[in-house]
């Protein structure tokens, strides 16, 4: 009874998995970006990256394990990146079959796209974290909050993916090396249709793609001339007489930029929104591909409908699609200012 746990493996005999990269061409090539726990009594932490290549991506990470005998401990793993090369021929599906199967990996890891190699990105150095996995894991959600990429956990990717009526994002990712050390970069939105990367879109772009797929708040909305804190926001989108129609309420606190008064600035953020928001459509419409889930709201709403146009008029229907852009916007005091006396 008291002769311990058989099955249990001590901590120094676990690679700990901070986050893994997929490259390659013909193989899969993937580095592991592993702690170092020799470190961990002075506090101080360091990587070792561990590359390995294999013909699927599971036979590449169990190849991993042999190079130092180790296990391998995904459940801290932060991120994966994906080269973009990889995603538009489909591997995407492949690793969300893994992943999908693999108890190993928490379903909330995030999931990221490269322009390039995805290896240069996980191997940069960031000047405030030792573990790039984790500084790239926290650019991101901060990305996010700026309205410049999506923060895309992996069971969120994979019920976009699978279900029918809206397509899966990712968040892009480049090297900045116009600096002394190369730092990860957070550069836009990789989009996807069937589990195949088809085209991205700017950070400027996703700005819009964010406000009219889902709920904001806290984050920065950024105009040519102003900056603002977005104490509440709301999309909400109907369907109706074969037309869209989304309708967008937003609370803003001015942070940064003249205050020309409330009207005016809620005329120039509408103004703003309305051509950002019709300038995403029709780049959307031209792809056929479906981020915000127009597909899914015709769906959940007009049930018969969608079963007797998917999926093979539902391309055409969509890039045919009227949409009308219903935009509300209140100016208020900044939170903080807003008890203040005058």
């Amino acid at each position: 009874m008291l002769s311990g746990c058989s099955t249990s493996t001590e901590i120094d005999k676990l690679m700990i998995v901070s986050g893994l990269s997929i490259d390659g061409g013909e193989e899969y090539s993937i580095t592991s970006q592993i702690v170092n726990l020799q470190d961990a009594s002075q506090n101080n932490l360091s990587p070792i990256l561990l590359e390995t290549s294999g013909t699927t991506i599971a036979d590449a990470m169990a190849s991993l394990a042999q190079l130092e005998g180790q296990k391998l401990y995904f459940t801290h793993a932060q991120a994966i990146l994906i080269s973009a090369d990889r995603l538009q021929n489909g591997e995407a599906a492949h690793l969300i079959d893994l992943l999908n199967m693999a108890p190993r990996f928490r379903s909330s890891i995030r999931l990221a796209a490269t322009v390039g190699s995805a290896k240069e990105v996980l191997q940069t150095e960031p000047h405030t974290d030792p573990i790039s996995a984790f500084s790239i894991r926290d650019s991101i959600s901060e990305s996010y909050r700026m309205l410049r990429a999506p923060d895309m956990p992996f069971y969120i990717f994979l019920n976009d993916t699978l279900e029918s009526g809206i397509d899966g994002i990712l968040p892009l990712l480049d090297v900045d090396d116009t600096g002394d050390t190369p730092l990860p970069h957070v550069c836009g939105t990789a989009l996807f249709k069937d589990a195949v990367m088809v085209n991205t879109l700017t950070s400027e772009e996703t700005k819009y793609l964010l406000i009219s797929k889902e709920k904001v708040s806290n984050a920065i909305y950024t105009t040519d001339t102003h900056s603002f804190l977005i104490n509440s926001g709301k999309s909400d989108m109907k369907y109706k007489d074969g037309k869209i129609i989304f309708t967008i309420k937003l609370e803003l606190s001015l942070i940064e930029g003249e205050n020309a008064g409330n009207k005016a600035l809620e005329k120039l953020v509408i103004d703003d929104m309305e051509n950002g928001i019709y300038s995403l459509l029709d780049k959307l419409k031209d792809l056929q591909c479906d981020p915000i889930g127009i597909g899914r709201c015709i769906k959940r709403t007009h049930p018969d409908y969608w079963a007797s146009i998917y999926p093979d008029q539902w391309g055409d229907i969509y890039s045919q699609l009227t949409v009308d852009a219903d935009i509300k916007v209140s100016i208020v005091p900044s939170p903080k200012l807003a008890g203040k006396d005058n």
